[in-house]
């Protein structure tokens, strides 16, 4: 595992190429992946399929082959990054999202995603700017469901935000603990701060882009939680890796315990998703 490998890209593979593969391949040589919702999957899906829900994926990865080619796909393609993303990390070196999803598969193009997660930063070199990174992306990610709560009408939406945001400041401070460990000394959030990405959320997405996003009116309660789906996967795909590049157990209890938390934070989101989309 490189510690500049932050956040992976993922190899995207169109319907064509897909469906090449997928009838090229022997029986159950290629695992197809839903990882949307149940009310989504009973709609419809890609024949022969595997259904984990993205909001249960992180507790269920050891379900997962890692010798097989997998192909993971949802609606339009976002969710389906994140976990392959994820499934990535897990030691798959054959994994696929689909590019543009179920949408695509079908023939109709989907628009106006927000990409979460795409890119590399270089520089990352050591575990403190690692740790500070993720201080970093819940610095951001309490700003994002913050404007998120304030922006919905939806009161179940409301609330469910409002818990989150103080989920994420409690899991800044449990972070600051563990620099503070790490360094053996009573470090200020501000040193943190200075030390970490600016203006990064998690999921490696940028806060102004986020909330410019969030802002268009066409986003919808379902919009935001599909995106905020996508941004708890990626921050446990950086918390797992925090785990395996720290030698102290102390900083890895840290973070196993926030690994849980967002696993919880994770389900509730699908939970809601899914009842908005069964409404």
């Amino acid at each position: 595992m490189k510690i500049t490998d932050l956040f992976r890209k993922v190899e995207t593979i169109s319907p064509s190429d897909a469906r090449k593969l997928i009838e090229g391949g022997k029986a159950g040589e290629i695992e197809r992946l839903d990882v949307r919702e149940p009310a989504e999957y009973e709609r419809g899906h890609i024949p022969g399929a595997r259904f984990i829900p993205l909001s249960i994926l992180p507790s269920r990865l050891d379900e997962i082959e890692t010798d097989k080619t997998t192909i993971t796909y949802c609606a339009r393609g976002g969710r389906s990054a994140s976990a392959a993303s994820l499934l990535k990390g897990h030691g798959l070196d054959k994994v696929f999202s689909l590019n543009g999803g179920l949408e695509a598969w079908k023939g109709s193009v989907a628009k106006g995603g927000l990409e979460a997660g795409m890119f590399l930063i270089e520089d990352i070199k050591t575990i403190d700017e690692y740790i500070a990174l993720a201080w970093a992306l819940e610095d951001g990610n309490v700003r994002f469901y913050d404007a998120a709560g304030n922006l919905l009408n939806d009161a179940e939406g409301k609330a469910l935000f409002g818990e989150l945001v103080k989920a994420e400041d409690k899991h800044k401070s449990n972070i600051l603990k563990a620099f503070r460990e790490m360094k053996g000394a009573d470090i200020s959030p501000t040193y943190l701060k200075d030390r970490s990405s600016k203006g990064i959320m998690e999921g490696g997405v940028f806060l102004k882009e986020a909330l410019e996003w969030l802002n268009d009116n066409k986003r919808s309660l379902k919009d935001i939680l599909e995106l905020s789906m996508q941004l708890e996967t990626n921050s446990l795909d950086l918390y797992f890796r925090i785990l395996n590049v720290t030698g102290s157990e102390d900083i890895k209890a840290i973070f196993r315990s926030i690994i849980e938390e967002e696993k919880n934070h994770l389900k509730h989101l699908g939970n809601l998703f899914e009842e908005k989309i069964k409404a």
